[in-house]
């Protein structure tokens, strides 16, 4: 699936392929069939059928479906225009046929990432909380093309889940890592511009430059730490079981402890 905006909420296109040893399903062979019956089969050249999917009440997405012989692309889109040349596109690609095995080449930025999870493992988020921690974490990867040149991983350690459904304390960790130190200072630049974010120094030495991060939305504000170390930024979010904070004062007294074993940790890594 191929998707843009914000926390990638509105997707473009998806494709679907159905390809050997998957046998098609005669179940979807009939509705081809049916399909062609009502007259949308839209081309049959060179033994590639493409078929046109009756739009959906309620579902604006325009779907087309490409089959040659047992392998069945399906591709989805708002945009007429992308289905149009997506539809040449994927017909050209089954008219040639198979190419070999298909290969994923990473940005070797990618092999510069640490599990961020390790920088705030369980022991140290009872040392700085004295709570206890869950046992699992979640951990995202994120590889962009906007950023081609940037790698993503984030970790979120949470404190055991209270019996009484009490607020509960987490860390957030999240490390970008870019392929030169030019490239994370322009992303540390782009975030200082963000609207309703201000960047406050940290005051302590840690990095080659750290921040609290201030973002502003009605009438509550939220913090995090940024720490730019070299190429690579490190932003730290701490939510307390207290809820939000007083200030970016009673901030940064809590979260420095956080920030300066995380770093420590980095640094180690």
């Amino acid at each position: 699936m191929y998707a843009q905006g914000k926390n990638f909420n509105t997707s473009f296109g998806e494709v679907y392929v159905l390809q050997k040893p998957t046998p098609l399903s005669g179940d979807l062979l009939k509705y081809l069939d049916q399909l062609k019956a009502k007259g949308r089969l839209a081309k049959d050249v060179s033994g590639i059928q493409a078929y046109a999917e009756p739009v959906r009440p309620g579902d604006d997405d325009l779907t087309v479906i490409l089959r040659k012989g047992t392998t069945v692309v399906f591709f989805s889109s708002l945009s007429q225009p992308l289905i149009e040349a997506a539809t040449t596109a994927i017909f050209n690609a089954l008219l040639a046929g198979p190419a070999g095995p298909m290969t994923a080449t990473y940005p070797d930025v990618y092999g510069k990432l640490v599990d961020t999870c390790s920088l705030i493992p369980a022991d140290t988020f009872t040392q700085l909380t004295g709570l206890p921690t869950s046992a699992v974490v979640t951990e995202t990867l994120a590889l962009t093309e906007v950023e081609k040149d940037t790698a993503e991983r984030s970790c979120h350690r949470i404190e055991v889940e209270r019996t009484n459904h009490t607020p509960i304390s987490s860390i957030d960790v999240t490390l970008s890592q870019s392929r030169t130190e030019d490239a994370a200072k322009a992303r540390i630049a782009t975030m200082q511009t963000a609207p309703d974010t201000s960047f406050t120094p940290l005051g302590e030495n840690l990095g080659s430059e750290s921040f609290i991060r201030t973002k502003t939305a009605v009438s509550e504000k939220s913090y995090s730490v940024v720490i730019r170390q070299g190429s690579a930024i490190l932003e730290i979010i701490y939510d307390n079981e207290q809820g939000s904070y007083a200030s970016i004062d009673d901030f940064k007294t809590k979260i420095t402890p956080v920030a300066k074993a995380v770093f420590d940790k980095f640094q180690q890594s």
